[in-house]
């Protein structure tokens, strides 16, 4: 007979990181399967080497302790998530470059498990040291269909040298002068 949470006790932990992996590296949106892990919100990280996997890192964690925003959202420590309740087109978050930047001869993926409002885009800006945001290099993708859990997808851009110093991630529904409701993972793939 069937019991609930029964996997979470039986699954080793390398069992339930390839779980993890096997849902959120999909390039079809299983994000409400994912959702029902669990073990959701550990912010494990997953270390494909060897497996013949991307590797898949969390990154929820870094992205919510960053001093700009810390202000901004709040990771709850009895389920991580980043709760989003803002006002003003100004609103974003801050990655510092070295969590996303491709390594040499590799691509990132930046995918984002969200919770959102109708009309809500999600934005991936990037610029170097001493340059501002522009849209000259931003990426956007909207929020479809809403009030359902769904991922948002980014390739991350390749940079000659150092790379950029900062990404910026928006989350802005322009009908209601608002951000969205909450990111439930934040995962930077790497292949």
């Amino acid at each position: 007979m069937g019991r609930v949470g029964r996997s979470n006790e039986l699954l080793s932990a390398e069992n339930q990181r390839f779980l993890d992996h096997l849902l959120l590296a999909h390039p079809e949106d299983l994000s409400e399967l994912w959702l029902e892990l669990p073990w959701r919100g550990r912010g494990d990280r997953d270390s494909g080497e060897g497996t013949g996997r991307p590797e898949m890192v969390s990154i929820l964690r870094e992205v919510a302790a960053c001093e700009h925003n810390s202000e901004a959202g709040a990771l709850l420590s009895r389920e991580p998530v980043i709760r989003i309740s803002v006002a003003g087109e100004d609103f974003f978050f801050l990655i510092p470059g070295p969590l996303l930047a491709p390594p040499g001869g590799r691509s990132v993926r930046l995918k984002l498990v969200v919770r959102g409002e109708v009309g809500s885009q999600f934005s991936l800006y990037w610029r170097a040291q001493q340059e501002v945001f522009s849209e000259a290099r931003a990426r956007h993708v909207p929020y479809r269909p809403a009030a359902t859990v769904r991922t948002i997808e980014f390739a991350v851009p390749d940079f000659p040298g150092s790379g950029p110093a900062f990404f910026r991630l928006d989350c802005f529904n322009e009908v209601r002068s608002s951000g969205i409701g909450e990111i439930l993972e934040i995962v930077r793939i790497e292949a």
